[in-house]
């Protein structure tokens, strides 16, 4: 019997001492969820750790991976955001805005009246702007789009 209870202490120990750990360094790998961009073909990655060990991956195609013909290069992946247990911010990650501009242009697809040609060279451009290094070079792309989109809704 008191092997149980040396056993049951052991293990409400090393629970609590993962909570505690987890909670003090959130965006470690001790308990994380990663996101990831693919800057030559705009998919999406998820990934969970759990005491630095990935317990679970997910790919996810997006508007820019579905336009273009096949990725400008081999998959480079670039950190957008880590979470941790209790902590729904991340810190800042150069591609962090890159999530946002793939859902802005996601809502303006929705009004665009243009050739799907169009679709594809603004998903190429912008894969472009992201290889210079930041989203930040993909901004005035989104902004163009954005004002000839609006200009078509406005006839």
């Amino acid at each position: 019997m008191p092997n149980i209870g040396v056993a049951a202490v052991g293990v409400v120990t090393a629970l609590s001492l993962f909570l505690v750990l987890s909670y003090v360094f959130p965006w470690s790998g001790l308990n994380s969820w990663q996101g990831d961009i693919d800057i030559n073909s705009g998919r999406l990655r998820e990934t969970r750790l759990i005491l630095f060990v990935q317990v679970r991956q997910r790919v996810e195609e997006t508007w820019i991976s579905k336009a273009i013909d096949a990725p400008l290069g081999p998959a480079d992946w670039r950190t957008m955001h880590v979470f941790g247990p209790g902590r729904r911010v991340s810190p800042n990650y150069r591609f962090g805005s890159s999530l946002a501009q793939l859902r802005e242009v996601e809502k303006l697809l929705v009004h665009d009246s243009s050739d799907p040609s169009v679709q594809k060279e603004l998903a190429r451009r912008l894969l472009e702007a992201w290889q210079q290094g930041s989203p930040a070079a993909g901004d005035p792309i989104i902004e163009a789009y954005s004002h000839q989109v609006w200009q078509q809704i406005r006839g």
